[in-house]
């Protein structure tokens, strides 16, 4: 049906009072009576339906279209390669993965993980679903890098410090330094990574860019010492 995970938890967990019923029932009384059309809709599937299951409706806004879905399946196979392994770039304000649609306009066009992603006996993990509209920073990163070059459609970000500095050159990455307000000073539209210094209370931030998630994912273990091969 391609709901989001989130949006399914939400229906499965919704409970009707019976009076919220009788107000639904009654307002369809009045659409008949006052001789207005009344719209349904069908759901066609390719499983058996079993008698005394419940369905629930979906608005408009959490049905995903196909490059959403595609979106998010690219994420969870990014997910797949980075879990589990031990990691010495994870910053102190959680490390997240984001992914855009060709053309995205705000953060509702950007998929990432709520929550981000935590260390858990020194192994990197994560409890929840992607999901559209949910890392405000990270898009706004992401939206920058994207209009700098199109090519550009997911973004990492990572503990910077020196050893990650000499990682960069050695895998011959392109990376520039951003300005306190997370701009370049000059244009430059081919680059790997982003570099914020970070100031009183911003931890300093590398940003990995990519085609794809999975392609930020396989950069960042690149950069990390106990991922080089």
């Amino acid at each position: 049906m391609k709901i989001t995970q989130p949006m399914v938890s939400k229906y499965i967990a919704q409970r009707y009072p019976e009076d919220c019923l009788q107000g639904i029932a009654d307002s369809v009384v009045k659409i008949i009576e006052n001789h207005k059309n009344l719209s349904f809709s069908f759901l066609v599937t390719w499983e058996k339906v079993q008698q005394g299951e419940e369905y629930y409706i979906a608005t408009g806004e959490h049905i995903l279209s196909n490059e959403r879905a595609e979106v998010i399946t690219n994420i969870l196979e990014s997910l797949k390669l980075i879990k589990g392994r031990k990691l010495t770039i994870v910053p102190s304000v959680k490390m997240n993965i984001a992914m855009s649609i060709a053309q995205p306009v705000s953060s509702e066009d950007i998929v990432s993980i709520p929550g981000g992603l935590i260390i858990v006996n020194d192994m990197l993990a994560g409890y929840n679903e992607p999901e559209f509209g949910i890392s405000r920073h990270l898009s706004q990163i992401l939206i920058y890098a994207k209009s700098l070059n199109k090519s550009i459609s997911s973004v990492i970000n990572i503990k910077y410090s020196g050893e990650l500095l000499h990682q960069l050159k050695k895998q011959k990455m392109t990376f520039y330094f951003l300005t306190k307000d997370y701009k370049l000073t000059t244009k430059q539209y081919k680059f790997d990574a982003l570099i914020h210094r970070g100031m009183f209370g911003i931890e300093p931030i590398c940003y990995i860019f990519g085609k794809s998630a999975i392609e930020v994912v396989e950069k960042c273990c690149q950069l990390s010492e106990s991922d080089r091969i």
